[in-house]
């Protein structure tokens, strides 16, 4: 397969892709496309991209240092777990639902029969006005 059709199903340029495979960094766009376009790419070759970010990572840092392509934290380094308060957050509100819910459904006052046949009887009502008596 050409680079200019892998380019073309990846939807990357091929004068990136070919800076990609030649290792000349300089000649890619700024460091979040150029993270970008490297999971991309691994993905499609079917290559350890984790790895392969944390080698352009060094390379980048070590060659970009004074020149602007500067690279802030590894977006694939972390596992994404969620903070302790929005869990504990998400608990108390299951908790205050179950019991809304519970309290709504088995307290005394419903009776799930008596709002049925109360229901029932005022759609039937309401079909004789539309319909008059002549359906019994």
């Amino acid at each position: 397969m050409k680079l200019e059709d892998v380019a073309k199903s990846l939807k990357i340029r091929s004068t990136y892709l070919a800076a990609i495979e030649e290792g000349r960094i300089k000649e890619l766009p700024g460091a979040i496309y150029s993270l970008g376009y490297l999971k991309i790419y691994s993905d499609f070759l079917l290559l350890e991209s984790a790895e392969i970010l944390r080698s352009f990572r060094n390379l980048a840092e070590s060659e970009f240092f004074s020149g602007g392509m500067v690279l802030h934290g590894d977006p694939y380094s972390h596992e994404l777990k969620p903070r302790a308060s929005i869990v504990f957050i998400s608990l108390l509100m299951v908790v205050i639902l179950y019991v809304f819910w519970y309290e709504a459904v088995y307290s005394p006052e419903f009776d799930s029969r008596k709002y049925s046949a109360a229901r029932g009887k005022m759609l039937i009502e309401k079909a004789k006005e539309l319909y008059g008596s002549e359906g019994q």
